[in-house]
């Protein structure tokens, strides 16, 4: 019985510790929001009228790649937290 409440307090730790992953992802993709609306009439002005180069390329794939990347981490991550919080209640 004791093995029991211990792997049930294990449990409990890593839903939380996978609660904490998912508001920290969620804050940072916050913060790369807040930087892509500040930024973007520089981005705008210096970028968007500019020949395509290696440069640019670049930037374009670190800009926006990361708003792909959060975006899908954020679901993946609610999505699987939520179905393990749906099974610990049963």
């Amino acid at each position: 019985m004791n093995s029991v409440n211990d792997l049930a307090g294990i449990f409990g730790q890593v839903i939380e510790s996978n609660r904490v992953a998912a508001y920290c992802n969620i804050a940072s993709l916050t913060l790369l929001c807040y930087d892509y609306i500040t930024t973007v009439s520089d981005e705008i002005n210096v970028f968007w009228g500019s020949p395509w180069t290696i440069g640019r390329i670049l930037y374009t794939l670190t800009r926006y790649c990361a708003f792909i990347d959060g975006s899908i981490l954020n679901y993946c991550e609610s999505h699987f937290l939520n179905r393990y919080l749906r099974k610990a209640r049963v």
